[in-house]
């Protein structure tokens, strides 16, 4: 059985990205979580697996910032510069700082700085839908379905 947030509360909502992968030369699909309540001072937050994963280099940290959403301890390893990320085919945006974080729950996470820069705003439509609006292209985004 599929079940999707309570109606009065906007489920979470993920957008099909691409990253270069930089082991092969070549663009890698990432679904990345849009998350509005994510407020950390970078533009966006990548697990260290994926990091690793797709050859990205950072400059290591190594401090706890908080806690996540579900009460886990969000310990950073480092921070990424300049890294290109495919929203469309037509739109491509630089993130100037990503903080790496070990056991990120998702493999991208795009926070509310990231929506800020870009001027970017998620509508949510009656009939379940909902896209991101970002340069004046409606990029449609998806919801995780619990269980997945």
């Amino acid at each position: 059985m599929r079940t999707f947030a309570p109606p009065d509360k906007n489920p979470p909502v993920y957008l099909k990205t691409q990253l270069l992968n930089h082991h092969t030369g070549q663009p890698q699909v990432v679904r990345a979580l849009v998350d509005s309540g994510n407020t950390v001072a970078t533009s966006a937050a990548i697990s260290s697996r994926l990091a690793t994963q797709l050859g990205i280099q950072f400059q290591p940290l190594s401090l706890t910032c908080g806690t996540a959403a579900e009460g886990q301890t969000v310990e950073v390893k480092g921070l990424a510069r300049n890294i290109r990320l495919a929203l469309s085919p037509t739109t491509v945006v630089a993130m100037g700082r990503v903080l790496v974080i070990e056991g990120l729950s998702g493999g991208l996470n795009l926070g509310a700085k990231f929506l800020m820069e870009l001027g970017a705003g998620i509508q949510f439509h009656p009939d379940g839908t909902a896209h991101l609006t970002v340069q004046g292209e409606n990029i449609p985004l998806t919801k995780k379905v619990q269980g997945q």
